[in-house]
């Protein structure tokens, strides 16, 4: 009935028993009439109709006919659509497996296999299909298709879309990582190079690892650029920040000498005088700015996984650029920063932000020895291939013009 309803568009609409003038259709008695003739017709034009609306040439399709009768296992999955499935899934073939779990849906139409409206592809023709879905690049939702099938197609589509070399070397930067957060110091001067300070660098184009240092150099900048020109003393301005309090703690002269500075702006003495600070309470504020700062900042954050060595990557040599080969060498024994290798050799280093791993297989990378010796190789042949050219001088009679100088 499904099958005959299919092409009317209606509306169901309850009407109470009470409301019925005449019985309706369904609460007579049927006549019982071997239908079984009808059913089988109204399928295979169904089926026929899928076949007909189907947006392939018939070229295509006599090319999926012929391979399906020569596919073993689509072979066997008619005989079962034709003379029936078995109760039992351990009864059935296990190269068919992959198709029980749909077995109602499964039909068989001038040779080709039907799941539903989707043409079932014979296992030598889905690589063929699969470059052809991926023809504009697309991504993974958009490149999944409604009218073709066979086991394990959204699964293959994503890793071939993930193996595909434009679209990830166009593809767009990573997220940001959440915040890692820098401890806070016990003590002014606290981390000194001659007492034991090791000094780390950020990665290459990551300044916001280095953020604390990166936005004092902007405010003294801009505090330095305003003072030209207005043509003020720089160093008074110097002095203004120092003695400004910062956001919910004292003033970095405070911080640092426990007194506050004295300024062009008058003030009484009492309030230049050292006065000893709570340390506690004041590294619990910066420790509570810490947590607000990451709070906020990890809400539109996403850790990425941690690489090993030997990791086929893609990687940014400029923020946003685009995405060039290479494989992870080793971690770089900083938070989120790594060292990596080019296939022609070179050695960079990136933070995780700017690392993309891959399913790529790993391009063998080729010596600067043996490329330099093929160079040297191409130009021994070029110089033993090159023969002098002979001279060609010119065999008419030439007059010599006479000189003014001569003539006098």
């Amino acid at each position: 009935m499904s099958l005959r309803l299919q092409k009317y568009d209606f509306s169901l609409k309850y009407i109470p028993g009470k409301d019925l003038i005449v019985p309706d259709m369904l609460s007579r008695a049927p006549i019982k009439i071997n239908t079984n003739n009808e059913v089988e017709n109204d399928i295979e034009c169904f089926v026929n109709i899928v076949i007909r609306n189907t947006s392939m040439s018939d070229r295509n399709l006599e090319q999926i006919t012929e391979e399906t009768s020569k596919d073993g296992t689509l072979q066997t999955l008619t005989r079962l659509i034709i003379d029936g499935w078995s109760d039992e899934k351990n009864e059935v073939p296990k190269e068919v497996f992959e198709y029980w779990n749909f077995r109602d849906e499964l039909s068989n139409v001038n040779g080709i296999i039907l799941k539903g409206e989707k043409i079932v592809i014979p296992a030598s023709m889905r690589k063929n299909f699969l470059n052809k879905l991926h023809e504009g690049h697309l991504g993974i939702e958009k490149t999944r298709r409604d009218s073709i099938f066979w086991p394990g197609i959204n699964a293959q589509i994503t890793d071939f879309i993930s193996k595909c070399s434009v679209c990830l070397e166009s593809r767009r930067s990573n997220s940001k990582e959440p915040m890692s957060e820098s401890e806070c110091p016990d003590l002014p001067w606290m981390t000194v190079e001659s007492w034991g300070f090791t000094h780390t660098v950020s990665s290459p184009h990551y300044q916001q690892s280095n953020g604390l240092a990166e936005r004092f150099v902007q405010s003294v900048k801009k505090m330095l650029s305003k003072s030209k020109q207005d043509g003020k003393d720089p160093y008074i301005a110097m002095l203004k920040y120092r003695n400004t309090p910062l956001e919910n703690l004292d003033s970095p002269a405070q911080l640092l000498m426990n007194r506050r500075l004295r300024t062009t702006i008058p003030t009484i003495k009492n309030r230049l005088k050292p006065k000893c600070g709570n340390l506690k309470n004041t590294q619990t504020k910066m420790k509570q700015q810490k947590m607000n700062q990451k709070q906020y900042y990890d809400k539109s954050s996403k850790p990425l996984p941690e690489l090993q060595p030997n990791d086929t990557i893609r990687f940014q040599h400029k923020p946003k650029g685009k995405w060039d080969q290479g494989t992870v060498v080793k971690n770089n024994n900083t938070p989120n920063s790594y060292v990596i290798e080019t296939p022609e050799g070179q050695i960079f280093k990136r933070n995780r932000k700017h690392l993309m791993k891959t399913k790529e297989d790993k391009i063998e990378q080729t010596s600067l020895e043996e490329a330099n010796e093929n160079n040297h190789n191409d130009n021994i042949t070029d110089e033993q291939s090159t023969e002098p050219s002979s001279v060609r001088r010119s065999e008419r009679s030439v007059k010599k013009p006479t000189r003014l100088i001569e003539e006098c």
